[in-house]
């Protein structure tokens, strides 16, 4: 595991906020049973290309091949539907700029309408963790769900200080709703206003749509919120249901979509 870059691997997780690189493994083990079979076989190729080619694996390619293995096979093995001629995409987190801090946004609701919530967080460039939060909106839908995401996630990344500021969504229809504008009639034009106000403050922020695939660290903080009871809990550790999407994000695994 040395020559595989196992060291390396650690002080990724030790910069994003991932302390424990067993338990990382573990939960990849426990979540995904074809996990074990990838993680052996790429051992096993990356064994022989050094044996017989004198190729030295480089530094967490054999982990990032193993994520879109996993990810592959995932949709392998889903049932025929008509995406058989969509085309196909391969899907990252969106790093941003160097100078930027990057803030993922996400709304979720166990059933539409029902209860909902959000989550977001805040990573820099190379994808160290500075803070994250998730809340429930009460029993209500996604469309509001993904507004207050948004909402309060340009609310304290302002309050923190943060001077610019990239924020990337999967709601097209939000990011739609605040750059070209609403009716004042529109349910939720307040919201909206309070966004486009702090959005014209001192700073530099962009708003940006992403597939889900790139946002996956926001989803699983939505999924927290929907299922809380809390307005706001914040974060300044990630919990470890975000390890295996940080650690993902951080390495440049890309996923793909359809």
């Amino acid at each position: 595991m040395t020559d595989c870059g196992f060291s390396d691997v650690q002080a990724m997780c030790h910069k994003v906020g991932l302390d424990n690189i067993s338990k990382i493994l573990a939960t990849l083990v426990d979540e995904a049973g074809i996990l074990a079979s990838l993680i052996m076989w790429n051992i096993w190729i990356s064994r022989n290309k050094f044996i017989f080619q004198g190729t030295t694996p480089v530094k967490y390619q054999t982990i990032t091949s193993i994520f879109t293995q996993l990810h592959v096979s995932k949709q392998a093995f889903e049932s025929p539907t008509s995406h058989s001629h969509r085309a196909i995409y391969e899907v990252c987190w969106n790093k941003g700029d160097k100078d930027a801090m990057i803030l993922n946004v996400d709304g979720s609701a166990l059933t539409n309408p029902g209860k909902a919530g959000f989550g977001d967080l805040v990573r820099n460039h190379d994808g160290t963790f500075q803070f994250g939060f998730y809340g429930s909106v009460g029993l209500s839908n996604i469309l509001h769900a993904e507004i207050q995401a948004l909402l309060v996630g340009i609310r304290l990344c302002w309050q923190a200080g943060y001077r610019k500021v990239m924020c990337f969504s999967n709601s097209l229809h939000v990011v739609q709703l605040v750059i070209e504008g609403t009716s004042q009639f529109h349910h939720y034009s307040n919201e909206l206003e309070i966004i486009r106000d702090f959005m014209a403050k001192d700073w530099t922020i962009s708003l940006h749509h992403t597939l889900r695939e790139g946002n996956a660290c926001a989803d699983v903080l939505a999924k927290l919120g929907a299922i809380n009871v809390d307005p706001l809990i914040m974060l300044q550790m990630p919990p470890s249901s975000l390890s295996l999407a940080l650690l993902a994000d951080a390495l440049g695994v890309s996923f793909v979509t359809m």
